[in-house]
């Protein structure tokens, strides 16, 4: 008897794990630089414009730190908090490879974004920073990086590339169906 008194009282007493939460977030996508523009007299030298057609890859994280965090199985908009953003308490960065564009946040006057979840997986992002007048934005299906002072600007399509847990499981099933497939063969010969 006194052991199940004790028993449950350990069980009282033990500690609940906690539950897991989101404070960042690494993403990674495919698209298509679909437009560049040079303008006729660019204050600077301009930079090669990638060219129309062009492959880029987009990869980034996004920090949403530890005040804000999310839980891990969170469904919703997360609104990033512009004060945080300036103090680096919350951020992000992004970089369009192939495309010559990029962009990090921290102490810049204006930015902001929000990124949107489903069962606490990325699915979609809406980010922009202004540099004083340069401004750089990924959105859901888009990127652009606009150099004013330059008279500047090209961007283009992409898609967020987060393979859902079902396609991981019926890719890993179909590896290992088509491995039996072969092994059996094998045993027969």
């Amino acid at each position: 008897m006194r052991a199940m008194i004790l028993g449950g009282i350990l069980l009282v007493l033990a500690p609940v794990p906690a539950a897991a939460l989101i404070q960042t977030v690494a993403f990674h996508g495919i698209g298509r630089v679909t437009y560049n523009h040079i303008g006729a007299e660019p204050e600077f030298p301009p930079p090669i414009a990638p060219v129309v057609g062009t492959p880029v890859t987009i990869t980034g994280s996004l920090l949403i730190g530890p005040d804000a965090a999310l839980p891990d199985n969170f469904t919703g908009n997360f609104q990033f908090d512009v004060g945080a953003l300036f103090y680096r308490e919350q951020g992000y960065r992004w970089t369009v490879a192939g495309g010559r564009s990029g962009a990090s946040s921290g102490m810049v006057p204006y930015q902001g974004g929000s990124a949107s979840f489903v069962a606490g997986r990325l699915t979609g992002i809406d980010l922009f920073v202004d540099y004083d007048g340069d401004i750089e934005v990924l959105g859901r299906n888009t990127w652009q990086a606009i150099y004013n002072r330059q008279d500047i600007d090209w961007g283009g399509t992409w898609a967020l590339s987060v393979p859902e847990p079902s396609s991981w499981a019926l890719m890993i099933a179909g590896f290992g169906l088509g491995g039996l497939r072969l092994r059996s063969r094998r045993i027969a010969a």
